[in-house]
C-alpha cells in the first residue's frame, strides 16, 4: 500500500516561516537561558553555519515575520540508523530484516527566550516533522529519532506520540505514519477553527 501524499500545511504561518540557515540571517541575539549550549551553538561560533553548510546538520530557522524576521526558533535534522534490537518487536517486526535502518536525527531544538509562555513548541516541533516527511520522501527513512536531555522533556515527546527505545528511556523515535496522523489532526483542527470563525 502507497503512503499517503503529505502537503506541508506550514504550521505557524503566515506570522512564522522556516528557513535554511545561511550567512545572511542574524544570529548573535539569539537567547535560551534554559539551555546555554543550544544558544551557542547558533550563535556564540561558526559551529552552526559550518555543520549546516558541509551538510552534517541541516539548522533549520523559525523566523517571526513580525519582528522583522528575527529568529524564534531553530531546530537541526541529520541522518542516522538504528539497529532492530533498540525498536520495540511490534514495531520491528514489520520491517525487513537489515542489520540497520534508517531513521532520520532531531538533534537540536530550541526557541528564543522572548517567546516563552507563546506556544512556540508545538509550532517548532510540528514544522520538524514537515521536514522531517520531507526528507523520507527523497531518502527513505522510517522515523525521527531524539534523545531528550530530561525525564521532563521524555513526557513531553511522549505525549507527541514518540517510544522510548528499548531499555533507552530517554532515546526515543516517533514512526513516520503517526507524524501524519498529528499533522493531519493539526490542519483538520485549524480547519475546523476557521470554518467555526467565518460562520460566526
Amino acid at each position: 500500500m502507497s503512503q499517503p501524499t503529505f502537503v506541508p500545511m506550514s504550521c505557524g504561518e503566515p506570522r512564522f516561516r522556516i528557513e535554511r540557515l545561511g550567512p545572511e540571517h542574524e544570529r548573535t541575539n539569539f537567547r535560551c537561558s534554559r539551555e546555554s549550549a543550544l544558544e551557542e551553538y547558533l550563535c556564540n561560533n561558526e559551529r552552526a553555519l559550518r555543520e549546516n553548510r558541509r551538510d552534517i546538520a541541516a539548522v533549520y530557522l523559525l523566523l517571526d515575520a513580525d519582528e522583522g524576521g528575527r529568529i524564534a526558533g531553530y531546530y537541526t535534522l541529520s541522518s542516522a540508523s538504528v539497529v532492530p534490537r533498540d525498536i520495540p518487536k511490534q514495531i520491528a517486526s514489520k520491517l525487513p530484516r537489515y542489520p540497520q535502518w534508517p531513521v532520520t536525527r532531531l538533534g537540536r531544538m530550541a526557541r528564543h527566550d522572548g517567546y516563552a509562555g507563546q506556544g512556540l513548541g508545538p509550532i517548532l516541533i510540528a514544522r520538524a516533522f514537515e521536514s522531517a516527511l520531507i526528507v523520507a520522501a527523497s531518502v527513505a527513512t522510517f522515523a525521527l529519532i531524539v534523545d531528550a536531555k530530561n525525564d521532563a522533556l521524555c513526557s513531553w515527546y511522549a505525549s507527541l506520540g514518540f517510544q522510548s527505545c528499548v531499555d533507552q528511556a530517554r532515546t526515543l523515535f516517533i514512526v513516520n505514519e503517526t507524524i501524519r496522523a498529528y499533522l493531519q489532526a493539526i490542519e483538520a483542527a485549524s480547519v475546523s477553527t476557521f470554518e467555526k470563525t467565518v460562520r460566526e
